[in-house]
């Protein structure tokens, strides 16, 4: 365990608003004498959110549970993204401001003629009904508006200039569709328990119910009877597990490894073959243990993927380290940051199908699907297959 000193978070606070308003100075000189992009970032910094005097951690990723840092890695990947193009033929003007759930306070933002004038972009805000407003603000004046984190297709009806970063809630279902039942003609079999989320359970379901697929509802259990007996001998078999508490995933993991071995008779018998999906959350569990991994066929959706071999991304990490004295992280939003900065300076720069960008990013995928009398919405989730203690991404042939 170690304690964050409250004068050293306050510091750190405090420095974090100088950096972003001495950034922003900065760009906007730079781009008097140059075609500039405006950017305007509304981020839930919270910076002027008190700070308690005490705090202790046991993961340093616990400093993330405070809500002025939450946000800090998007930031700090943006500017690593911004620099690229300092030297470039388009400058970028950067606004940036500290949006919660205040509505009054974006509205007050947003009604600054001023300010506003010139802003070609809009990233943020990250809360919902804010960004409904933002958005409806942009769809007015035209301006290209994008959500990094939310699900929610919904924000896309009727306004051509919404960005969508995250998949829509059927895309998990998509890809076992086109890879394990269009290709195969799979045996899927929907494996969860009473605690299971209802959303991810009725995504699969729905899905597969409308596209007509059939599939198999199995419980977990004290043994594995029932999942067993689900396997086909003639098709390949597919188990989705739902059921993400750390207890049941031990517990029904250690009981999948043995699943070919009678305790009655204490004897093995030979059991089909199948591929396991599971939630990406149980790659953050520590009890996961080689009963799990010695699975021959793991795999697990995403909407990020970090490739530590990939050069780009390595050199990313480099800058990173380097700037911040910290490890970019998902979790923390450093590579989102970059990634989406990046793809829509390139896209407002080149003016060309935002399909066609060739750009290294360095945790994200886009293809966007324009929603009939609507925004626009990414539909590539990342499809990761574990094997020999690795996550590589799957990529289908």
């Amino acid at each position: 365990m170690f304690t964050f000193a409250a004068s050293n978070k306050k510091n750190m606070k405090k420095n974090t608003f100088i950096i972003l308003l001495i950034f922003s100075i900065l760009q906007i000189t730079y781009a008097q004498n140059k075609d500039k992009i405006t950017i305007l970032y509304l981020l839930p910094l919270q910076l002027n959110e008190p700070i308690s005097d005490n705090y202790s951690f046991k993961t340093a990723y616990d400093i993330y549970g405070i809500s002025s840092f939450q946000q800090i890695g998007f930031w700090e990947g943006a500017r690593l993204a911004l620099q690229e193009y300092e030297s470039g033929d388009n400058s970028i003007k950067v606004i940036v401001r500290d949006i919660t759930n205040d509505s009054l306070k974006l509205k007050s933002i947003l009604s600054d003629k001023e300010l506003m004038d010139d802003v070609d972009l809009i990233i943020g805000p990250f809360y919902y009904h804010n960004f409904n407003i933002a958005a409806q603000y942009a769809k007015k004046y035209k301006i290209p508006i994008v959500n990094p984190f939310s699900h929610r297709s919904e924000m896309l009806e009727g306004n051509e200039y919404v960005y969508k970063m995250m998949p829509q809630r059927f895309a998990a279902a998509q890809k076992v569709k086109k890879h394990f039942y269009d290709k195969n003609n799979a045996n899927i079999i929907l494996w969860n328990d009473s605690t299971s989320s209802e959303n991810k359970n009725n995504a699969y379901e729905l899905y597969f119910t409308e596209e007509n697929i059939p599939y198999k509802k199995i419980l977990t259990g004290g043994n594995l009877s029932r999942l067993r007996n689900a396997l086909s001998h003639t098709q390949p078999n597919v188990i989705i597990a739902l059921f993400e508490t750390d207890a049941k995933v031990l517990n029904q993991v250690r009981l999948l490894s043995g699943m070919n071995y009678d305790e009655i008779t204490e004897s093995t018998f030979e059991i089909p073959s199948f591929s396991l999906i599971v939630p990406e959350s149980w790659l953050s569990k520590s009890i996961l243990d080689i009963d799990f991994y010695s699975l021959p066929l793991i795999y697990y959706f995403s909407n990020y993927y970090v490739n530590n071999e990939d050069a780009n991304t390595l050199d990313f990490i480099f800058r990173y380290e380097n700037a911040y004295k910290s490890h970019p992280d998902i979790l923390s939003f450093s590579y989102q940051g970059y990634d989406i900065t990046k793809y829509f300076i390139e896209y407002l720069s080149k003016q060309t199908d935002i399909n066609q960008l060739n750009i290294n990013m360095t945790a994200s995928k886009y293809n966007f699907i324009k929603q009939p009398n609507g925004g626009y919405e990414n539909d590539c989730i990342r499809f990761i297959q574990i094997k020999d203690l690795k996550a590589t991404e799957f990529t289908e042939e």
